[in-house]
């Protein structure tokens, strides 16, 4: 199964709040930082489709994450469980400095 890097910051201790999971080759003798953990996530099928524009409005009505799900019911794809344990995922493909009209980003919604 892929692995990934999970960051998240302690929003009393950061101004800044965030979460973003990475992929990563390995976690073993990653020495992480104390506010960082590593997991490992469930394998499987994943329906994945390109987001262009700010980068985490994928997931808002009308978007790309909307996209997927009416391609799932017009094709017949069966969409993960909610309790399965599999997350949907955005890989955030553009470099820093990107316009946020032309920022880039992978979105993966688990699929059976």
């Amino acid at each position: 199964p892929p692995q990934f890097l999970e960051i998240s910051r302690d929003p009393i201790n950061y101004v800044v709040v965030f979460e973003t999971t990475i992929p990563v080759d390995k976690i073993e003798g990653l020495k992480l930082p104390e506010d960082v953990k590593a997991i490992t996530t469930a394998g499987g099928k994943y329906l994945v489709a390109k987001h262009l524009g700010i980068r985490d409005n994928w997931h808002l009505p009308g978007q790309t994450k909307d996209k997927i799900l009416a391609f799932a019911a017009v094709h017949d794809v069966r969409l993960a469980p909610f309790d399965s344990g599999r997350k949907t995922y955005a890989e955030y493909l553009s470099p820093a400095g990107t316009p946020e009209a032309q920022f880039e980003t992978n979105v993966y919604v688990p699929a059976e």
